[in-house]
């Protein structure tokens, strides 16, 4: 539920800085190589990151997530030993190019302050490839998904025949997170195409009802006009769950709860009722602990009995980062479930593209242009809980649906070692 930035995604502040006229465009000044050279010591731990970030860029991504992003990164590809700038972007920004010590590469962007202390500004990590550039093996990638403790699964399909490219427990149901909010884009996206709704219309927003906290629709004022290709957006691209349950409950509850089926769902009973990220926090919160028995031990009819109860019943984010009734309290699909809403997901949109640019927003990790057309993605994660699943085109044409899952009640989840297997995963392909 949470909307999280990824390890590929860790950015604040990030902004190419035009050159000084004391460099040329394509030199780095000292300044930013000193800095470079700053953050390798930090990759490796020997640094503490408060020194070299600007307080803009530490608000953003507090030292202590920092820390423990890079060390992940550490622990699955060795020390840093050579952190250089391949492609400068002016003196003080560029893309530098990262050595581990277990044959990988790793690609960032960077920019620093132009005046003294010169402090990193921006940090954008890219992903992880190996230094050979020879693609990896597909077959060993997927073993070691199946190494990671708790459950994981996977579907790689191969829509234009249907083939199955990879396969790893993908018909078990796991906890998604905020890629639930698949379920919701189909049924306006089916509205839309059958001339119930059209992407224009407008609602009035009422943040009593649904603001949160980390959203950016949570924080406009009640009565504050949007359309739903605008709430739309906001829910796939940012995860916003401010937008996500106002957009569910437009469209009406029971409305999606009938599209599960529709789009390939095999898990209907445990996700009826189909639950707004705000009730699913409510329940969470410690004030919630009576509700939640309640509901966990109930039936559909009773389960909606719950939810009557929860609307008076004050919020709290209080359930920490520690897995939180992941097995009760969620949407669950499987691999195979998720593949299939993309596949509906793109038949649903060959007349009106519209629903393809809202998924096309967010790509979730980095993919090369050259091979790939087209990229529509939605992710989800809580304590617990991590779900990545694509709409992919490759530059033949060929379309695939892809879907990772990984879910422990009992831990949290090594995020970074997750994001690296998947992107690794997709480095092999297209599948053709």
């Amino acid at each position: 539920m949470r909307y999280h930035l990824f390890l590929f995604l860790l950015l604040a502040g990030l902004a190419v800085v035009p050159a000084t006229a004391q460099l040329p465009a394509n030199a780095s000044s000292p300044e930013l190589l000193r800095r470079v050279e700053d953050l390798r010591h930090v990759i490796n731990g020997e640094l503490a990151p408060d020194s070299i970030f600007t307080q803009q860029f530490t608000s953003q991504v507090p030292p202590a997530k920092l820390r423990e992003v890079l060390s992940q990164i550490v622990d699955a590809n060795g020390r840093c030993i050579s952190l250089t700038v391949s492609q400068p972007a002016g003196p003080y920004a560029g893309t530098l190019a990262a050595r581990f010590e277990k044959n990988m590469i790793g690609e960032l962007q960077i920019s620093v302050e132009r005046t003294k202390p010169y402090r990193i500004s921006g940090l954008l990590f890219k992903g992880l490839k190996p230094a050979d550039g020879k693609p990896e093996n597909l077959d060993s990638l997927v073993a070691a998904l199946k190494g990671l403790p708790g459950t994981t699964n996977l579907e790689i399909v191969r829509l234009s025949d249907g083939k199955v490219v990879a396969s790893h427990n993908a018909e078990r149901p796991l906890a998604l997170g905020s890629a639930f909010k698949l379920y919701i884009l189909g049924e306006l996206i089916d509205r839309a195409s059958t001339g119930q709704a059209r992407w224009s219309d407008v609602i009035a927003f009422d943040s009593a009802r649904y603001a949160q906290p980390g959203s950016t629709l949570g924080k406009w004022p009640t009565g504050a006009l949007v359309t739903l290709h605008t709430v739309a957006t906001l829910m796939i691209s940012q995860s916003d769950n401010t937008a996500t349950d106002a957009l569910l409950f437009t469209l009406g509850r029971e409305a999606v709860e009938a599209r599960l089926r529709v789009m390939g769902n095999h898990s209907i009973a445990a996700n009826v009722p189909f639950l707004s990220t705000r009730e699913a926090f409510k329940l969470k919160s410690s004030n919630g602990a009576d509700l939640l028995a309640r509901f966990t031990a109930g039936d559909s009819t009773k389960r909606r009995a719950v939810l009557r109860e929860l609307e008076s019943l004050k919020v709290q984010y209080d359930f920490g980062d520690s897995p939180a009734a992941i097995d009760h309290v969620e949407w669950f699909a499987s691999a195979s479930d998720m593949c299939a809403a993309m596949n509906w997901l793109r038949l649903a949109t060959q007349k009106d593209s519209t629903g393809r640019g809202v998924l096309g927003v967010n790509r979730g990790l980095t993919f090369d242009d050259d091979r790939w057309a087209y990229v529509g993605y939605k992710g989800g994660s809580e304590p617990g809980v991590l779900n990545m699943t694509w709409l992919l085109r490759s530059k033949s044409g060929t379309w695939y649906a892809f879907s990772s899952g990984w879910n422990n009640p009992a831990a949290s989840l090594n995020e970074t070692a997750f994001f690296n297997l998947i992107q690794r995963i997709l480095n092999t392909g297209p599948w053709e």
